[in-house]
């Protein structure tokens, strides 16, 4: 028997049809949050294209990251126009930035080896001279 009240589960109104409502709904539990995956992923996509060059990844990086801020904070649907805006806007940085890194990285490893590794090595050179017997 049916209550006169309250519709029938599979009828027009009833509980399966508000679920597909709300399922179906873009701003739903279900859509919502595959729209930012999906937004992620095109913006995952374009920096790997922007990145190619290795000269322009820290440009690329700097707009994947700004697009995403604006995406996932403030709710920014021109994901595509914010990530090329700022990419052009950091290119030169970012190449300045990329051919920099190169010249500096070489003398950073020699003071970081001349520093903490030379010293343990020299450590374990007196260890062994005094360990093996003179003769």
């Amino acid at each position: 028997m049916k209550s006169a009240g309250r519709p029938h589960f599979w009828s027009p109104g009833g509980v399966c049809a508000l679920m597909g409502r709300r399922v179906f709904d873009p701003e739903g539990l279900v859509w919502k949050p595959l729209g930012y995956l999906g937004d992620l992923v095109v913006l995952s996509l374009l920096w790997a294209l922007c990145s190619i060059g290795v000269v322009t990844a820290g440009a690329a990086g700097a707009a994947l990251y700004d697009a995403a801020v604006h995406a996932l904070r403030r709710k920014d649907s021109q994901l595509i126009g914010r990530f090329f805006d700022t990419f052009k806007r950091e290119l030169k940085s970012g190449v300045l930035a990329t051919l920099f890194w190169p010249g500096v990285l070489p003398g950073l490893v020699a003071l970081v080896c001349t520093w903490l590794i030379e010293p343990v090595f020299r450590r374990c050179e007196e260890a062994e001279r005094e360990e093996t017997p003179a003769e």
